[in-house]
């Protein structure tokens, strides 16, 4: 986690500096016995980080000097730099001597006026299993480990020949000074994408085109994931485009706020007149590091579900087995978000407009007015069942009550007019007999504070609840 200049040690209520707060931090590490040797050449102040039984394991290194002392074991060994050049020497000399891809450990003492931090984490996380970087004028402190990439883009391709090669151009074309990959994943498709994105990508090192048989754009979601290698993902749909800033923004600002998400602020696009309209978003943020972010993630759960405007850490979704959920042939990313955001500690904000996503396209899954709206009933039962023990905390399960409310809101002044009266019976019984810590007038409560202008909406749920709770919801499959 980030430190300010001082840190408050709970135990004696006394101030630590940076320095005995990063030597608390680093002390479990020393305490395991595999780091012994400390090497610096410009580091000197490293030793004042070290705890006082290692001090006398600093050896200082010269760039001239043998690559490590008599006896030592290159994957036993720390190393602590202030100079990034002489890092990346050293680490030159690591490989070829030695044949050892990367440092398994360094603390790097970082002047954040001199080089980005975001830039320092992304190639201390090219040379070393593990890296400390730390910022002493600021205080930043953040322990990451080594990814072959930074970021990873994954994006489903189907049918969507008359726009994917905009989509390409963007994410080829970014201002990104980190290591990322792109991933078209052709999900069986039938038109001309397969054809149009070999050709724009032919000589690229950034881009891979995989194709696999057609399961969706869940699967195809799934299908990049199980391959990424980069220590976030992004999704983007082949049909919408990015600018040169996307990767840059969202990354900087997940180093920046330690966070293990990011958020940007996207735009839509009309197809038939190419009008953009910005779609802002009112947000509370909290300082964590040198970034704004919010703080618990789930705050964010009622906002406008798109994936393709966030950065998430694979780490994140590996501990938490979260995956697309694959039997949702539509709107897969409702769940897939408010499953992450319950769980992610933190997401940094972006005030920049980065995506441009495409509306009044033929076929987009936000244009049903029928039976497939009902999936909704479908996602929410799935995330009750994903979420059973985190509802039971009550400010999470009131931001998920908003949020199901205001997704079945939107469905229900979409469909046709024949199905409302199903459709609201429906949202009723979902939302107000479901399990959840708190009873039916605390839950009105609550939709009357999100939604003051929905009082007979919400009266009319209530009434149905009590007399039709017993009825099955409707389904869409």
């Amino acid at each position: 986690m980030p430190m300010t200049s001082n840190v408050e040690d709970a135990r004696s209520g006394t101030v630590a500096t940076p320095e005995q707060a990063l030597r608390s931090h680093l002390e479990p590490v020393f305490n395991s016995g595999r780091y012994l040797v400390c090497l610096a050449e410009d580091a000197e102040s490293a030793k004042s980080i070290l705890p006082e039984e290692h001090a006398d394991n600093v050896v200082t290194l010269l760039s001239t000097a043998p690559l490590l002392p008599a006896g030592s074991d290159p994957l036993r060994t720390m190393v602590a730099a202030e100079s990034l050049e002489w890092l990346q020497s050293l680490h030159a000399r690591l490989v070829a001597e030695w044949k050892v891809a990367r440092f398994p450990l360094v603390i790097f003492m970082a002047d954040s006026e001199a080089l980005p931090l975001a830039h320092l984490a992304s190639l201390l996380s090219s040379m070393c299993e593990r890296y400390v970087l730390w910022d002493r004028e600021t205080g930043y402190l953040r322990t990451g480990i080594g990814h072959e990439v930074d970021v990873t883009v994954i994006v489903p391709v189907y049918n969507v020949g008359q726009f994917i090669e905009r989509c390409a151009t963007s994410l080829l074309n970014q201002d990104f000074q980190g290591r990322y990959e792109v991933f078209f994943v052709n999900d069986g498709s039938p038109d001309d994408s397969l054809e149009i994105l070999n050709r724009v990508c032919a000589n690229s090192t950034i881009a891979k085109v995989l194709t696999k048989p057609n399961g969706g754009a869940a699967s195809a979601r799934n299908w990049g994931i199980e391959r990424a290698r980069g220590e976030f993902l992004a999704f983007v749909d082949g049909d919408d485009y990015v600018s040169p800033t996307y990767l840059s923004s969202m990354f900087n600002a997940a180093i920046l706020a330690n966070t293990e998400m990011a958020q940007a602020e996207f735009s839509y696009v009309y197809a038939d007149s190419g009008t953009i309209v910005p779609h802002p978003e009112w947000l509370r943020t909290v300082n964590s590091g040198i970034q704004p972010a919010v703080k618990p993630a789930y705050e964010l759960i009622t906002q406008t579900p798109g994936i393709w405007r966030r950065l998430y850490s694979r780490a994140l979704l590996n501990r938490n087995r979260i995956r697309f959920v694959e039997s949702f042939r539509r709107h897969d990313d409702l769940s897939f978000n408010i499953s992450v955001l319950s769980r992610a500690d933190g997401v940094a904000i972006v005030r920049e407009n980065v995506y441009f996503y495409i509306l009044g396209r033929a076929g987009q899954d936000v244009s049903a007015t029928d039976e497939r709206l009902y999936i909704h009933f479908r996602i929410f039962e799935h995330l009750f069942d994903d979420l059973r023990t985190r509802l039971r905390d009550r400010p999470l399960y009131k931001q998920f009550l908003a949020a199901m409310y205001g997704h079945h809101k939107w469905a229900l002044e979409r469909i046709k007019p024949e199905l409302k009266d199903e459709y609201s019976n429906g949202m009723a019984r979902q939302i107000l007999n479901s399990r959840g810590p708190i009873p039916l007038l605390q839950r009105l409560k609550v939709l009357r504070s999100w939604f003051p202008k929905d009082r007979w909406l919400l009266l009319k749920m209530v009434a149905i609840a009590l007399l039709k709770r017993d009825r099955p919801l409707p389904s869409d499959v």
